[in-house]
């Protein structure tokens, strides 16, 4: 790879470290260390993250299966603390474009609703609206509808994936990069589609179900607003709130509309 790239002009790399320190907190797993490493690559060693992306190479990944409830697992992983810095730093330079104009009623994995700026996402108080707006929902409509897509991670398919980013961010260096740390992931044994743990995956995510967050939207509108569905939801679920049980599964129907998000889940 050619070396005349300015990568440190391009990526953002303290806010990266922001971001990556607050999955110490916030994930459903909490690391047992607190990655002093990636502080001072940030603030002292950045040239390690030009050699790294200059460079071919990308670090192995230690498999790490998380116990769950109903005796399941999550199959997360521990990446390099540089790789990890780089990915989120990648993430973020083009989080304007991913999710910077998801609905409002989407949660986790995106910018501010009002004036987003790159790589600065609500984390945290993200998780209280959530639930404060659950509550409201709750309490204003009789029928709820809950939709959970298992094992969603590993199931979004990296070839549409790549083409959603490509879509949104076109071409050059970092979506390259990008792509590339993504298909090596992909080809990790026992693992598959986005790695677990990390918010760029979030925010990846998010961006990629944003044309069904749309036909969500545009079908509850159409169906009365408060007198029919309103949709909330959280990355790789929909919690749907109703007038009546036969709406909310309308909204199901509605919802498979947006076949070229739904073939890969099955």
């Amino acid at each position: 790879m050619s070396t005349a790239f300015d990568w440190l002009a391009a990526l953002d790399l303290g806010r990266a470290f922001s971001n990556c320190h607050g999955d110490l907190y916030g994930d459903w797993h909490r690391d047992p260390w607190q990655w002093p490493e990636m502080r001072w690559i940030a603030t002292k060693r950045a040239n390690l993250v030009s050699a790294r992306l200059n460079s071919d190479h990308l670090a192995r990944v230690a498999l790490l299966d998380v116990p769950k409830e109903n005796f399941a697992t999550r199959p997360a992983v521990v990446m390099d603390p540089l790789d990890r810095l780089i990915y989120q730093a990648l993430v973020d330079s083009g989080s304007v474009a991913l999710v910077g104009e998801v609905q409002p009623w989407a949660f986790v994995g995106r910018l501010h609703r009002e004036s987003p700026r790159r790589g600065v996402y609500p984390r945290k108080f993200e998780w209280e609206n959530y639930r404060e707006r659950l509550k409201l929902l709750v309490q204003r409509y009789p029928a709820v509808l809950k939709t959970d897509i298992v094992s969603f991670f590993s199931s979004i398919p990296i070839d549409e994936l790549v083409e959603h980013t490509r879509s949104r961010l076109g071409g050059g260096r970092l979506i390259d990069r990008l792509e590339w740390m993504l298909r090596k992931w992909d080809e990790v044994p026992q693992r598959s589609g986005l790695m677990q743990r990390f918010l760029a995956s979030s925010v990846l995510a998010t961006s990629y179900l944003g044309p069904v967050d749309d036909v969500l939207h545009r079908y509850s509108k159409n169906v009365g607003g408060a007198k029919g569905w309103v949709p909330l939801v959280q990355c790789d679920g929909w919690t749907t709130s109703g007038s009546s049980v036969e709406t909310l599964r309308g909204s199901v129907e509605h919802r498979s509309t947006c076949k070229t998000r739904f073939t890969a889940f099955g």
